[in-house]
């Protein structure tokens, strides 16, 4: 099933600015809940790469691509 992952990120030095992402994302999981464990790890990983980010929210929307 297709997702749309929606992220919005905040500069770690300036927290009052913030970007929104949307990844499209494809879940290898039958199940929802499997789906969201896979982007908590999707979004873990990206926010070790990017250490001047802060996260502020995450989403997913079933259904979409972006």
């Amino acid at each position: 099933m297709i997702y749309t992952l929606a992220i919005t990120l905040c500069l770690a030095s300036a927290p009052e600015q913030c970007t929104h992402y949307q990844q499209p994302f494809t879940a290898h999981a039958v199940l929802p809940t499997y789906a969201y464990v896979e982007a908590q790890e999707y979004v873990a990983k990206w926010m070790e790469q990017h250490p001047g980010m802060t996260l502020k929210a995450w989403r997913m929307r079933p259904g979409e691509a972006a």
